[in-house]
């Protein structure tokens, strides 16, 4: 077997009947969706995937961590995925699969450009923030390059059995008194009934199936509300050069500052710079807006260009970047926040990005993704569907951990007026990684500590003393002061869960070993 991208060019798939029966029909064929249809597949289950669109298909959402690389490793080895599992380290992936592009990803590097909208460099790395996750190159995390990535699993699902119908217009979703789900389509001019007992929905936004059940929309439920701006930028300078130009000393830096996920922070919004090995970068500019937020629209890049120009930093970080001809435009994503009250019920369930979404500010979406295949996965072990009772409680906890990752964002966005203290609300989140993958094989372990009483309760403490000491408070005290209690109280909260020596005040700001060990779950 070899599923390797080919031709990235139309994949047309010939019917000879205008019904079709499968076990399990996934709608949509991101790179979740062909996971899980690749896995059930190999279980003997005859699959097949649905798709509005074909590949490749230009999408975000490309920062991988280690958590999403300890949990696919574990799917490749529990269900004998031998052929993915070079995906789940920079130095595998890039030697097995050099077509499939990537980027090398160390950890998260943060800059702060809150000062008058700039950058000042100091000797003691005041205005940076360096976290480690990986010990080298070899075995670092990745960039997923997802046109690639998600055309390179769909096809491995192929491979390993699915059906794969492309370009595919759903008429009608309708099911019977025999409890089998009937999807009409319109695929390549032709009309076909696909009949199912099971149906999972990976449409993402469009989130067809729970529209469909007429599931109820509670995104006002969510804290964070922000919107972004982006695309993919050729020529994009590195930032080990940009930062040199400020006569930054880096020689104690963990790892190279670009090879991470690279936030460029202001006081009122972020931008994102993900670089891939052959140098094509993905940029995005993350705001915080009011609740009303926007209705989604491409817009054109002269927006882009006035953006960088409230902004002088930005174009000294561009330099002569251009934009990608691929996808070659500009988006705009609206109110980035969604949220449906259920994920799945008898029949039925749908994959995280589908039920919600907060905010890319913690790179959460490969994890929680592979996370929810893992779990519907060990649904069809046995030859038995899911039953309603292991599907109302992967509902609860997706829901729940959706909610979790929303506390753990929103309290950064409270405080991103002040580097120290926004530096502070992210302990709360590498406390929350480091023990989930410090203790990834424990039954009790939960996605970011989601379903941990103790840790979710140690937020809501901080989150009363995020609005206590927020600088408009009326204390008498002085900002500078207002965050280093904001930052104690922290260090204090995450105690129990601090295992790598965050807050240490020896390493100004460069912490070098976060690292879980990968042999942990070997």
């Amino acid at each position: 077997m070899s599923p390797v991208p080919r031709a990235f060019g139309r994949r047309i798939v010939t019917m000879s009947n205008i019904s079709e029966d499968y076990e399990v029909a996934l709608l949509g064929a991101g790179f979740g969706a062909s996971l899980l249809a690749a896995i059930l597949s190999k279980q003997g289950r005859r699959v097949c995937l649905i798709d509005s669109s074909r590949h490749p298909r230009f999408t975000i959402g490309e920062s991988s961590t280690p958590a999403a690389d300890f949990i696919l490793s574990d799917l490749c080895a529990r269900y004998e995925l031998k052929e993915l599992m070079p995906l789940t380290q920079y130095g595998s992936w890039r030697e097995k699969y050099p077509e499939v592009r990537c980027g090398c990803k160390r950890g998260f590097s943060y800059l702060w450009h809150g000062v008058g909208n700039e950058y000042r460099a100091t000797t003691d790395h005041e205005h940076e923030l360096l976290v480690a996750a990986n010990s080298s190159q070899q075995v670092a995390d990745t960039q997923w390059y997802r046109p690639h990535v998600d055309q390179f699993l769909c096809q491995y699902a192929q491979e390993c059995g699915s059906k794969y119908y492309s370009e595919s217009t759903i008429q009608e979703i309708s099911r019977g008194s025999n409890k089998s789900w009937t999807v009409g389509l319109n695929h390549i001019d032709q009309s076909l009934q696909i009949h199912t007992p099971f149906l999972i929905d990976a449409t993402g936004p469009a989130a067809v199936l729970l529209k469909h059940l007429q599931i109820e929309d509670i995104s006002n439920q969510l804290k964070t509300c922000t919107v972004a701006t982006y695309s993919h930028y050729e020529n994009v300078p590195l930032v080990t050069d940009w930062l040199q130009g400020y006569g930054n000393r880096q020689e104690d830096f963990p790892y190279p500052v670009d090879d991470a996920a690279v936030h460029h922070l202001f006081a009122d919004g972020w931008l994102w710079q993900l670089r891939f090995t052959d140098g094509l970068t993905s940029l995005g500019f993350v705001q915080p807006v009011s609740k009303s937020g926007r209705e989604n629209q491409d817009i054109p890049s002269g927006h882009w260009e006035k953006m960088i120009k409230r902004r002088p930093v930005l174009k000294s970080i561009l330099g002569d970047a251009r934009l990608a001809s691929f996808p070659g435009k500009v988006f705009h994503s609206g109110q980035l926040q969604r949220l449906y009250q259920q994920a799945a019920g008898d029949g039925w369930a749908a994959l995280p990005f589908t039920v919600g979404f907060v905010d890319p500010l913690h790179s959460t979406g490969i994890a929680h993704t592979l996370s929810a295949v893992q779990k519907l996965a060990q649904g069809f072990e046995s030859r038995a569907m899911p039953q309603l009772e292991f599907l109302m409680s992967y509902s609860d906890q997706l829901i729940h951990e959706l909610i979790h990752v929303d506390r753990l964002v929103s309290l950064c966005y409270e405080n991103l007026s002040s580097f120290n203290r926004f530096s502070a609300a992210t302990m709360l989140y590498f406390a929350a990684a480091t023990t989930f993958e410090k203790q990834f094989h424990s039954t009790e372990n939960s996605f970011l500590c989601a379903e941990n009483q103790d840790f979710v309760e140690r937020i809501s403490r901080v989150e009363i003393l995020s609005q206590q000491t927020a600088s408009q408070s009326t204390a008498p005290a002085t900002d500078e002061e207002l965050a280093e209690l904001f930052s104690m109280g922290v260090q204090e909260a995450i105690q129990p869960f601090n295992h790598v020596g965050l807050f240490s005040p020896q390493i100004q700001n460069m912490y070098h070993h976060t690292i879980a060990q990968k042999s942990a779950h070997d």
